[in-house]
């Protein structure tokens, strides 16, 4: 027999989520199962896309192929033992089944190798009168009665929850032909299982391994909860959970954060600590395998609750503003992350206004645009608080004056990255409004996560308290470990999410990448070929530095935001404007402030995957901008 006595076995079909869950699934067997490639079985349906099922062949895992079964959604994991049958695994002890959703902490192994093991389900689904009436049906003896894993009321002791399952390699052949042919009486019998239509599939796979075991006569086994503990009803204490052992495997169902970490509803510590094992173990690897196909799940899902407006917000005469020569104006909407170069960018456009409207590009100026304050763009407000009718009109005005012969028109929108998560679908939908009738370029510039998150704690330590959801974050006594615990503080490391959203929204080839490297001035102009020496000069001379605090400043900071969320808002921000003066004096002995190591893994835990998805963007954006030109 080979030194490791089984195979781990598993089903991907072409379900959007399961790649990234597989991922999950593979790198804890390996990482904390200690588990070799060579001994976990990734079985495909036909389904799943010939680029997902090479990536599980190029990293070394034996993969198969699997015609969908049944109902082709809810029994496709009952031919897993085809393959181990039919290649006679005989160098192993047994099969350990998982579902996808399934995130292993620790080695595993059964007490006792000769019978089957499986968790007893965790409430009575379906009751316990339909599993008499099933198994009656089907001829089989009905078996023990036990609680279920919640507490709340029986069920049978082969009613196993089929996320973590083990069968003995003596038991593959009887196992096999006896779940299919129990799979497909309760498919052709739905009378049996007094469930709705909708749902009844659903338990097929489980009730017939549950119907097998008692036919065949298999012996078998109750798991604790700790080798499979259901990570979504917080509110349910399990009978069979030992807190004094560890936790084995977590069945986190969808219990996945933004991020793609484990984010168990749970407040259990133990649980909790265990979640952190995992989720400091992905973010150490650092591996953005199948976490764009999961970004971009989520960004349909979000996207696909956007409405188009009819009819359009827009007044006629102001659409045929938009036209020149018959051809729809072009209309570059310029969204920078926080620091960087946001305010040199407008500061230079503003300057520069007739000399690019000669050029044929309209760069109109706002209430705020020469403004050094920290209040979102009137555009943001309209779309966080007011109404179409505010967002249309501040859209028509921003073409108010400008000359026929203009071409391009220009909107720096301060906030539009920062409150997008807060936007309802119809706010959004104002927005995707915008390609219809404009030639639409949205420009966006990222930076480096460390360095941004920084920036943008140290900026929101400075701001002014506010109501809305930035409350528990801005101006208030926080250190930076407490903002990462925010929800709205962390969103705002979602760079992929807000790429692929609005890749969704306005459409892929109309949203434009840059990575930060303190050149935006310059690297805006050369985009739309406005670059020359004069215009460089120009630039160099209206960017500013910006260096935010040190860590004398923000120890100054925290305990002054202790008191000046008392003041009127016009007061907090001169008390942060004395504090930035201070801060520039206390620079000179004090060093800046820094992530420690710690933070800044932290951060990338839930930042560096996407990032390092986005660089790739911004390389193949830039490379393409090359091209063309």
């Amino acid at each position: 027999m080979s030194r490791h006595p089984f195979y781990y076995s598993m089903v991907v079909d072409s379900q959007p989520l399961h790649p990234y869950r597989a991922h999950i699934l593979l790198f804890t067997l390996e990482h904390f199962g200690d588990v070799p490639r060579n001994r976990i079985v990734v079985q495909c349906t036909t389904r799943v896309p010939a680029a997902v099922r090479h990536i599980f062949i190029k990293n070394g895992y034996i993969v198969t192929d699997i015609a969908p079964y049944l109902d082709e959604t809810y029994c496709n994991a009952i031919p897993q033992l085809d393959y181990f049958v039919q290649t006679s695994a005989s160098d192993t002890s047994g099969i350990f089944m998982l579902d996808l959703d399934m995130a292993v902490l620790s080695p595993i192994d059964v007490s006792d190798r000769s019978v089957v093991w499986g968790k007893v389900v965790n409430k009575p689904l379906p009751r316990l009168s339909t599993l008499e009436r099933i198994f009656s049906a089907a001829g089989v003896p009905l078996p023990d009665i036990v609680p279920c894993d919640w507490g709340i009321g029986s069920t049978f002791a082969t009613n196993f929850n089929g996320g973590f399952l083990y069968v003995p390699c003596p038991f593959l052949g009887r196992m096999r032909a006896s779940w299919r042919q129990q799979a497909e009486f309760l498919f052709g019998r739905p009378d049996v299982i007094d469930t709705p239509a909708e749902r009844r599939n659903l338990f097929i796979e489980q009730l017939a391994f549950a119907l097998a075991l008692a036919a065949e006569k298999i012996p078998s086994r109750h798991l604790t909860a700790n080798w499979n503990f259901s990570c979504n009803n917080a509110a349910q204490q399990s009978r069979t959970y030992e807190p004094a052992s560890p936790l084995r495997v977590l069945h986190y169902h969808g219990c996945l954060d933004t991020s793609g970490l484990v984010a168990p509803n749970s407040s259990d510590p133990t649980i909790s600590v265990a979640a952190e094992r995992v989720n400091a173990a992905l973010g150490k690897r650092n591996d953005p395998t199948f976490f764009d196909l999961y970004k971009q799940y989520q960004a349909q899902q979000t996207v696909a609750g956007v409405p188009l407006l009819h009819p359009p917000p827009f007044s006629e005469d102001f659409i045929a503003r938009t036209r020149l020569d018959g051809k729809p104006l072009k209309l570059v909407l310029c969204v920078c992350t926080p620091e960087t170069g946001r305010t040199a960018l407008r500061r230079y456009l503003d300057s520069q206004k007739a000399d690019l409207a000669r050029r044929g590009i309209w760069y109109p100026s706002f209430g705020n645009e020469k403004t050094e304050a920290l209040r979102p763009h009137p555009l943001v407000s309209a779309l966080r608080v007011a109404g179409v009718e505010t967002f249309a009109g501040g859209i028509e005005e921003s073409l108010h004056g400008m000359p026929d012969h203009i071409h391009t028109v220009v909107l720096t929108v301060d906030g539009l990255y920062t409150y997008w998560r807060d936007f309802t679908p119809r706010a959004k939908g104002w927005l995707r409004y915008l390609p219809e009738i404009f030639d639409f370029e949205m420009c966006a510039w990222l930076q480096e996560p460390v360095a941004f998150v920084t920036s943008l704690y140290l900026r929101y330590l400075t701001n002014p308290q506010m109501q809305g959801p930035q409350t528990n974050v801005h101006g208030r006594g926080i250190d930076f470990n407490e903002a990462m615990q925010d929800d709205w503080f962390l969103g705002q490391l979602d760079f992929l999410g807000f790429y692929y959203e609005t890749q969704d929204l306005f459409g892929q080839e109309r949203v434009t990448p840059f990575s930060y490297s303190d050149d935006t001035i310059e690297t805006f102009l050369a985009h739309y070929a406005v670059s020359d020496e004069r215009a460089v000069r120009i630039a160099e001379a209206v960017r500013r530095e910006n260096p935010g605090l040190s860590a004398a400043g923000v120890r100054l900071m925290q305990s002054v935001n202790r008191w000046r969320g008392r003041l009127p808002q016009p007061q907090q921000e001169r008390v942060g404007s004395w504090v930035r003066r201070i801060d520039r004096i206390l620079r000179r002995v004090s060093p800046s402030f820094r992530l420690n190591e710690r933070q800044a893994a932290l951060v990338n835990r839930y930042a560096g995957r996407g990032w390092a998805i986005l660089q790739e963007e911004c390389r193949k954006s830039a490379a393409s901008r090359r091209v063309a030109r």
